[in-house]
């Protein structure tokens, strides 16, 4: 990746800003809210917060405790009562 010049705004060349903390945030604000796009995919919801929570794992990182029970409502919601998510 070439450098940004001097002067122009990058997450790339933002103090404290680092690609691994650039994707954390993203996925951070796809398990808030994965957004309209996402809206074609929602029998994919269980299966994309596990991607999510997955990659946020593999980063080295955790998710706060509001978001985590959130996350964990919302798979329990998508339980069959047989078993099973969808």
């Amino acid at each position: 990746m070439a450098p940004s010049p001097e002067g122009v705004a990058s997450p790339h060349n933002q103090v404290g800003s680092s690609p691994e903390d650039n994707h954390i945030e993203y996925l951070m604000k796809g398990l808030r809210n994965l957004g309209p796009l996402f809206v074609v995919l929602d029998a994919n919801w269980p299966w994309s917060f596990y991607l999510i929570l997955h990659s946020i794992a593999i980063l080295g990182e955790c998710v706060d405790v509001d978001l985590d029970h959130n996350a964990i409502d919302f798979l329990s919601r998508c339980q069959d009562e047989h078993g099973g998510h969808g």
